[in-house]
């Protein structure tokens, strides 16, 4: 099991709102997680994400773990390599496969809709299964 870190030392993807968005920072679209999110859930959300290892990098850890919740896509990254992952809302590509396990979590959850509705507007593109 991997341990969330909450950036406690930044802010850069925390704000008061209860929604997820971006904001630009310095001409960059930064994630913004809802406030509603604590430490507990991102804990849980980093626990039952889809791990995705690039195959083109040998390693034993996942490069990036992806969740959703409420319909949003959410994608961790290594704080510490091997022990610890950061995660926000996710703008931008993700492999196929991974979309489509995020598609059935967010069925299972109800929350099918606001997926495809987070999909259509922020998933700009799909790299190929792998």
């Amino acid at each position: 099991m991997y341990e969330y870190d909450p950036g406690e030392r930044r802010a850069k993807h925390r704000w008061n709102n209860d929604y997820a968005g971006f904001e630009t920072d310095e001409g960059l679209q930064v994630g913004k997680y809802p406030s509603s999110i604590d430490r507990v859930r991102a804990q849980a959300l980093l626990n039952d994400g889809i791990r995705w290892h690039n195959p083109a990098i040998d390693s034993e850890h996942p490069q990036a773990i992806f969740a959703v919740e409420k319909g949003v896509v959410y994608k961790a990254t290594p704080a510490i390599p091997g022990r610890s992952y950061h995660g926000f809302p996710w703008k931008g590509p993700v492999p196929r496969n991974i979309l489509r396990q995020l598609r059935d979590v967010a069925s299972t959850a109800g929350s099918e809709a606001e997926f495809e509705a987070w999909k259509k507007k922020h998933i700009v593109s799909a790299r190929p299964t792998g």
